[in-house]
């Protein structure tokens, strides 16, 4: 269903480089969130200027994580009791998610105010969508930005991560962006919503003329 352009400055679709944000943790060979199976990298940081604390996933850089990507089987996950995910990405997360709930849980007690912001792109989207309704089964609020995100499972996950009452989704896609059509509908694979659905050519800056929101499981 198509909704009205978006009312928030587009600028809210993305971090701005100017906030100075302090490193928790990092992996991947001295960086935060590595695995040596599927090369998972990102960091936890916090922001005292916007008061928020990120956990942030890269995107795909390697074949390992595009294996990864392409992994299409479900498998039941603990988020809800009908959240069935990508095998490949719930793998991923599996193997980072200590890291992320050390890094997550030791900046929550230093900063007991401040915002969780989970944000990823491609690969990474997965894995935020997927660390957004783990950290969201705990309890905590979350608000989530993805960048040209997978799908990550079938219709129990898409509908538990999709409710609003413990933080806000951004799921920002491109006209010209495949990755967001994987995996197909026809395995039941299902989208978070809200779609955030930008229409400018590559390598142009959007605004917010370009952006339609659109509402449902089934878009992108």
């Amino acid at each position: 269903m198509r909704v009205s352009r978006p009312k928030i400055p587009i600028r809210s679709l993305s971090f701005r480089s100017e906030y100075p944000y302090r490193l928790v943790v990092q992996y991947h060979h001295n960086k935060y969130l590595s695995s040596l199976a599927t090369d998972v990298t990102g960091f936890v940081a916090t922001s005292a200027t916007s008061s928020q604390i990120v956990v942030s996933f890269r995107g795909s850089a390697s074949l390992r994580n595009w294996l990864t990507d392409f992994t299409f089987p479900v498998i039941l996950t603990t988020i809800c009791a009908d959240c069935f995910a990508s095998t490949g990405f719930y793998a991923s997360w599996l193997e980072s998610q200590t890291g992320v709930f050390a890094a997550l849980d030791a900046a929550r007690a230093q900063f007991p105010t401040y915002k969780v912001v989970i944000v990823g792109h491609s690969l990474g989207g997965a894995l935020a969508t997927i660390a957004t309704g783990a950290i969201r089964s705990r309890g905590i609020r979350a608000d989530m930005y993805t960048y040209g995100a997978p799908k990550v499972g079938l219709l129990g996950i898409a509908q538990y991560i999709s409710q609003t009452n413990l933080g806000e989704n951004f799921r920002v896609t491109h006209v010209d962006d495949p990755v967001p059509r994987a995996p197909p509908l026809l395995l039941g694979y299902q989208h978070v919503t809200p779609e955030y659905y930008i229409t400018s050519g590559n390598d142009v800056l959007p605004t917010v003329n370009d952006v339609t929101v659109y509402s449902g499981i089934t878009n992108t």
